[in-house]
């Protein structure tokens, strides 16, 4: 068993040097790792504030983003409601200026006519002009009704003016004394049809493209009717002057005559019929309008009815009806002649045949 040691006093001095040495050690080791710990805590805190103003910067940051999107997003707004109020300034002007025309096309347009298809696509565009957002559909389409409204005020007016010149074809035909004389029953028919085409157009049973066709139909009948009637009436004339020869004529070589007649009495475009009487001689003629006048001579003798036939030319033409044989035979063989059906002057012309 072992008992305490014992030191020198040297060893003593260099173990309490050593022990001072470890405890200067341990010290220093304790201030710097308090040193560093220290240090760490200001790298901490110097970090911590840096991500603070970091964090705060960024918030700042994203704060004045933020301020200025809503700024944008305002003036997007405010742009978008201007730019509405704008189209719907444009929209309420298109559709006042379109309804003061509509209002100008009703005043214009014949009330006679139906507009039913035209107000219902007004009516469309009325709602249409309601609800538009933009301007170019509304547009597009208020364009194409007012196409069919300008197509629909020139038809009307072209019906207006074809009514017109039908009424004046009607008092033309009812002044027209050649019609009343001659085309009275046919004028009736035409005036017939043409109260027909405006009562269907007053009862709107018939629009007004197919009642200006009907009426120009009946415009161009009633001008033919017209010029047929005034035809008639110069062939009349000229018959007339034709019948006054032919009694004169007839009276100058000893016939009497009969009072012509028409041979329909209820018709004056029938031929007129003339009968004359010379002792037991007598001629049978008969004048139509036109065409070929025929006559019979009966109860002549041959050898007579030759220089009877001559003298009777020469009268009518010193009448002016210059008159030639149809026949060649009855100018080179003058025994040709019987009695019977003769042909008499042509009703077209001064140079007539016989």
């Amino acid at each position: 068993m072992s008992g305490p040691k014992n030191y020198t006093a040297k060893q003593i001095v260099s173990e309490a040097l050593r022990a001072i040495e470890e405890a200067n050690r341990i010290k220093r080791e304790r201030e710097a790792a308090l040193a560093l710990k220290q240090e760490m805590e200001k790298l901490r805190i110097e970090e911590e504030r840096k991500q603070r103003e970091a964090a705060l910067a960024l918030k700042q940051e994203m704060e004045k983003l933020r301020i200025e999107e809503e700024r944008k997003q305002k003036e997007l707004k405010q742009k978008e409601l201007d730019k509405q109020k704008a189209m719907a300034v444009l929209i309420s002007s298109i559709m006042g200026s379109f309804e003061a025309r509509w209002r100008s096309f009703i005043t214009l347009a014949e009330n006679r006519f139906s507009l039913l298809v035209l107000e219902e696509k007004f009516q469309k565009i009325q709602q249409m002009g309601k609800t538009a957002k933009e301007n170019l559909a509304l547009e597009k389409a208020i364009a194409a009704l007012e196409g069919e409204m300008a197509n629909h005020l020139n038809v009307v007016s072209t019906f207006a003016k074809a009514e017109v010149e039908g009424k004046s074809i009607s008092a033309n035909l009812k002044a027209c004394k050649a019609v009343y004389t001659f085309c009275n029953e046919l004028e009736s028919q035409w005036d017939a049809r043409h109260k027909s085409i405006i009562s269907k157009v007053q009862l709107m049973q018939v629009g007004p493209e197919q009642s200006t066709v009907d009426l120009r139909v009946l415009i161009e009948e009633g001008n033919n009717l017209i010029e047929q009637a005034l035809k008639h009436e110069a062939e009349s004339k000229s018959r007339f002057s034709l019948l006054q020869a032919t009694i004169e004529s007839l009276k100058s070589i000893g016939f009497s005559s009969v009072d012509p007649v028409f041979e329909d009495e209820s018709n004056p475009l029938s031929a007129v019929v003339l009968t004359a009487m010379r002792g037991s001689e007598k001629i049978y003629i008969s004048v139509p309008l036109g065409g070929v006048v025929h006559s019979r001579w009966d109860g002549l003798p041959d050898e007579t009815c030759i220089e009877t036939f001559k003298n009777y030319l020469e009268k009518l033409k010193e009448k002016g009806f210059e008159c030639e044989p149809t026949n060649p035979g009855l100018r080179d063989e003058p025994n040709l002649i019987r009695k019977g059906a003769k042909d008499l002057p042509r009703n077209n012309s001064q140079q007539r045949n016989v």
